[in-house]
């Protein structure tokens, strides 16, 4: 039996061992991966059906969506390591600053297995 084009164009994401969230902060550091420039939100445009106000993405640099959920992001991120740029560390500790990054990042506890 065929498969569905649908099915089989669909894209398989990796399953990173970190959050997207520490991933962005060490792409930043070693200047893959810019964020977003910062735009001015305008109260009165409508905004989508899956916008949460409460969320925010360090991508984006605004609010909508949580950062760990950013599909952009996750696409960007496969990306890199597809193309061999970029080996993603196993664990958050072994994410270094090397230099200051422009990007605000919340605080955020992390339970890793």
């Amino acid at each position: 039996m065929a498969k569905n084009t649908d099915e089989k164009n669909e894209k398989k994401f990796i399953k990173f061992p970190i959050p997207p969230r520490f991933i962005l902060k060490d792409l930043v550091t070693k200047g893959l991966i810019q964020p977003f420039p910062k735009q001015e939100e305008d109260p009165t445009t409508e905004r989508p059906a899956w916008h949460k106000e409460d969320r925010y993405c360090e991508y984006h640099q605004t609010k909508g969506h949580a950062i760990n959920g950013c599909g952009s992001l996750r696409n960007r991120i496969q990306r890199l390591i597809e193309d061999e740029f970029y080996v993603c560390p196993d664990r958050v500790d072994e994410i270094k600053e090397e230099h200051d990054i422009n990007v605000i990042f919340r605080e955020e506890v992390v339970t890793l297995p």
